[in-house]
C-alpha cells in the first residue's frame, strides 16, 4: 500500500494481487475490504481511497519457486470450471 496526497487532503493508494481466475464478485470485495480497511486505520475519507487489483497469470505466479500453474493446479481447474 502506497498512501499519497493530492492538494491537502490525503489520497491512500492500494494495490492488491491476486492469482488469475477470481471470480470478479471476490475481486470487487477485497477491493471494498481494503478501501474499509484504510478508512478505520487512517482515518481518511473513503471516497478519496483509490485501489486496484491485479491480477497475474499462473505461469507467472511462484510458490515455494515452482509456478502456481504446476503447484495448484487443481485448485486453478476448479476455479475456471466453476
Amino acid at each position: 500500500m502506497v498512501g499519497g496526497e493530492t492538494g491537502s487532503a490525503p489520497a491512500p493508494y492500494f494495490t492488491a494481487v491476486v492469482l488469475e481466475g477470481r471470480p470478479v464478485e471476490q475481486r470487487h470485495r477485497l477491493l471494498a475490504e481494503v478501501t474499509d480497511l484504510i478508512v478505520d486505520v487512517l482515518g481518511v475519507e473513503r471516497s478519496r481511497v483509490r485501489g486496484r487489483v491485479l491480477q497475474v497469470p499462473p505461469d507467472d505466479w511462484a510458490i515455494g519457486g515452482v509456478p502456481a500453474s504446476g503447484a495448484r493446479r487443481d485448485e486453478i481447474a476448479a476455479r475456471a470450471s466453476g
